[in-house]
């Protein structure tokens, strides 16, 4: 976005984006697909809708660096863009977190739950548990 405002040109910006890019995996959202998958499909929406809004980001830029070469010089309106879509991605990694720290917590309260079954096999109390 310093580029769209104008304090960086694009290859300053892009040296920077490819020197930290270096260091960071192919795909972060790896481990967290996997994990939800696994534990708490019921998030996929969710997290799919948090994946295409880093899509549409991916997208603004695309057209940002398209803008740019062509030197139009409406680097605003792409700021404007992105700007709108941080605070979709906000409202979105929100109610994400917030549905995961739920269905954590309702596992958690499940835990001494079926610790206590284990525990009653154990001494045969229910034997069909």
């Amino acid at each position: 976005m310093p580029v769209m405002r104008g304090q960086y040109d694009y290859n300053e910006a892009l040296d920077l984006f490819n020197n930290a890019a270096k260091s960071k995996p192919n795909n972060p959202f790896e481990p967290l697909e996997m994990n939800i998958n696994i534990y708490f499909p019921e998030l996929l929406d969710d997290l799919n809708h948090l994946i295409a809004l880093r899509d549409n980001g991916n997208d603004i830029l695309l057209s940002f660096k398209k803008a740019y070469i062509n030197q139009e010089p409406n680097g605003l309106h792409y700021h404007k863009l992105m700007l709108n879509l941080i605070n979709d991605v906000d409202i979105a990694e929100k109610q994400f977190y917030r549905k995961l720290t739920k269905m954590a917590l309702e596992l958690n309260s499940v835990q001494p739950f079926l610790k206590s079954i284990s525990i009653f096999r154990k001494l045969k109390i229910f034997r069909k548990l």
